[in-house]
């Protein structure tokens, strides 16, 4: 499975704490999207399902869920069999787990063409991000994006979520000298990121989203 990276702790990106696994490699390509680093399909990101585990069995504090976003999830065919394994981690840890996948695909597509979804996840957030439709939501980068639920579990948690709220504070990781964003900025974040950082001196050499002001 190709695996852009693996973070915890994620407390922004689905209820409470959280482990956060990015796929790598999505051909949707959204415009305005802020991880174009996860679009192409590196095989050399390939990672073992024993690897995950062994992360996810090493963590070290207790955990709600897992957050599964990317690029884009279901272009991996290992998806279910990852989603299985989760099940199974969870019930190792002893802890209730929801699994909460993001995906660019509408929810009627999801449901067609990837009917797995509905029987190993607890709540898909589904639907492209549409720059237009941008703002402060909770979990969601647009406002057309939906948050379906499939278990009571996830219904619980997240049925409550909808247009209403202010989504929760960004997140930073550092990895290999790369700082790593997660969470959904609000537009405009991302460049008053990049002038904090340029007024203290520091310079991205390199970032995966494009300028985020609102343009006609």
């Amino acid at each position: 499975m190709l695996i852009s990276r693996l973070a915890q702790p994620v407390t922004n990106l689905g209820h409470g704490v959280r482990a956060g696994i990015w796929t790598q490699g999505c051909t949707i390509g959204c415009p305005g999207c802020m991880a174009r680093d996860t679009w192409p399909h590196r095989q050399e990101t390939d990672t073992p399902p024993e690897v995950i585990a062994g992360w996810l069995l090493g963590i070290d504090i207790a955990l709600d869920g897992v957050t599964i976003s990317g690029g884009e999830p279901t272009e991996q065919d290992e998806l279910p069999g990852l989603l299985a394994m989760l099940r199974v981690l969870a019930g190792q840890r002893d802890e209730q787990w929801d699994l909460l996948v993001y995906s660019g695909i509408e929810p009627s597509e999801l449901a067609a063409d990837h009917p797995y979804l509905a029987e190993l996840t607890d709540a898909v957030v589904a639907g492209p991000y549409v720059r237009s439709e941008a703002g402060d939501l909770v979990l969601r980068g647009s406002a057309n994006q939906q948050i379906v639920c499939h278990t009571p579990l996830g219904r619980a948690r997240y049925a409550h979520v909808g247009a209403a709220g202010t989504a929760d504070a960004l997140g930073f990781t550092i990895d290999t000298g790369a700082v790593r964003l997660v969470g959904i900025p609000a537009p405009g974040t991302l460049t008053a990121f990049e002038e904090e950082l340029s007024s203290a001196g520091v310079r991205l050499a390199h970032k995966s989203w494009p300028n985020d002001r609102r343009t006609p």
